[in-house]
């Protein structure tokens, strides 16, 4: 999905839970506050990414980005558990 459409869907909600009132206030905060929560996870993911060669290998794959090399990663554990590459 794209930034614009996932933008797109955050205005749209941020618009309906201020339309709500009250409750909808609060759901709001919790909305931006999750938001700030998810960038803080998501840098220090990328620093963690960067910081290991085994990411950055598999991101010279085309098509897989930090996302999907962290999550290659994150299932295979550690390689040198094999014998053999």
């Amino acid at each position: 999905m794209d930034v614009q459409s996932d933008d797109s869907h955050a205005r749209s909600l941020r618009l309906w839970l201020v339309r709500t009132g009250a409750r909808g206030q609060r759901h709001l905060r919790e909305f931006d506050r999750l938001g700030e929560d998810l960038k803080v996870i998501e840098r220090d993911l990328a620093r963690s990414a960067l910081a290991d060669d085994g990411v950055k290998r598999l991101m010279t794959i085309p098509g897989v980005d930090i996302v999907v090399a962290l999550a290659m990663v994150a299932a295979m554990g550690e390689v040198t558990r094999f014998d053999e590459p």
